[in-house]
């Protein structure tokens, strides 16, 4: 029998998140100076301990045979007078000697004994921390992941409509299409359905969580020609897009692949990602795959040091997706890869998101 859930609110799903990658990062932590601890007891053991007491039972074993010898020619000499010498002090010096030289070879021994002791523990540690360490490198952030699909599958769910009765398109289109003719509604139509269908391939072209951690930072931005970039126009209208912002830190990682400054054309798209002071952005050209190896990882505010234009856009949601051309923008999207239209002046008179005066 199937089941069904009664869903308001995701907030606990992001909030168990949130502790789960935490607690990743804790048990990493945790790991990672249980790892130091035993590698700096062995090497104080090995090399600081070990070499003290060889050295010193060296010196000790000298000292033995001198009050040995001395001893002996006490015994063997006879004094002066034709006596026996006493030898009282010097059977308590190698006496003294001899326990100092036995104290020495159990501290060598002792030393020997713990560096045994100490390897074979940490070969049980390791064998029994191997879980938790697969745990937080693999099974947790694959249990993020899945969180990240379940988020965006209730997003989606949220901020799903209903279509339009007659055409099927979105209260969105059928706004900005009221008016147009036939054949103009006809072409609308089909840039929406390409824009949809472009959308729904960009998103398989961003780098995976994964990916994104592989990717090598970089300290200073790719320059980009000093004519490409927004208007103001168009930063005004996107500024005054209606949707819930979604701040990043100024440290965040942005992901940009390589050469994106010289392509013709250009998309921006946020995705969930499981690892902390990751903006989720994916900056590259349009139609391009690349791996790990083809992208660089700049900070949002190194990257804003070359396109302050682009902060009006990395405030925007998960799921949304920018495409830009040597003129600036050239549509979004949200997360369902439906077109927003935007309407910005340029040059006077107004003008929609391609730039062409709408008052004729």
């Amino acid at each position: 029998m199937a089941r069904s859930a009664r869903v308001q609110s995701t907030e606990a799903i992001k909030q168990f998140r949130a502790k789960l990658i935490k607690f990743a990062e804790n048990a990493k932590a945790a790991l990672g100076d249980t790892d130091a601890e035993l590698l700096r007891t062995g090497t104080w053991l090995r090399q600081d301990r070990q070499s003290f007491w060889k050295a010193e039972y060296r010196k000790r074993a000298e000292e033995f045979q001198r009050t040995k010898s001395a001893l002996n020619q006490k015994k063997l000499y006879k004094s002066a007078t034709g006596d026996r010498q006493s030898t009282v002090e010097e059977e308590k010096a190698h006496a003294k000697a001899k326990r100092r030289l036995e104290e020495a070879q159990e501290k060598v021994d002792a030393v020997k004994s713990w560096l045994r002791k100490l390897e074979d523990e940490r070969f049980l540690y390791k064998a029994q921390s191997q879980r938790m360490a697969r745990a937080a490198d693999l099974e947790i952030p694959r249990a993020v992941a899945m969180l990240d699909r379940v988020l965006d599958s209730l997003d989606s769910y949220f901020h799903e409509t209903a279509p339009s009765p007659v055409t099927g398109m979105s209260d969105a289109f059928e706004t900005m299409a009221r008016g147009l003719n036939p054949q103009q509604r006809a072409d609308a139509e089909r840039v929406d359905a390409e824009r949809r269908a472009e959308c729904d391939r960009l998103r398989t072209l961003a780098l995976a969580p994964a990916e994104r951690d592989a990717v090598p930072p970089v300290d200073e931005a790719p320059r980009w020609p000093i004519e490409r970039g927004f208007s103001d126009k168009q930063i005004d209208a996107l500024a005054a897009l209606e949707y819930e912002r979604r701040p990043v830190d100024r440290q965040d990682v942005v992901i940009v692949a390589k050469e994106t400054e010289s392509a013709q054309r250009v998309f921006m798209i946020r995705t969930r990602t499981s690892s902390p002071g990751d903006s989720g952005w994916y900056v590259g050209p349009v139609g391009v795959k690349p791996t790990s190896e083809d992208c660089i990882a700049l900070t949002v505010d190194e990257l804003l040091s070359a396109r302050k234009d682009w902060s009006c856009v990395f405030a925007m949601p998960y799921g949304y997706l920018v495409v830009e051309k040597d003129d600036g923008v050239e549509y979004l999207c949200n997360e369902t890869d439906e077109p927003i239209p935007f309407v910005f002046e340029k040059d006077g008179p107004a003008a929609n998101e391609n730039g062409k005066d709408e008052s004729k």
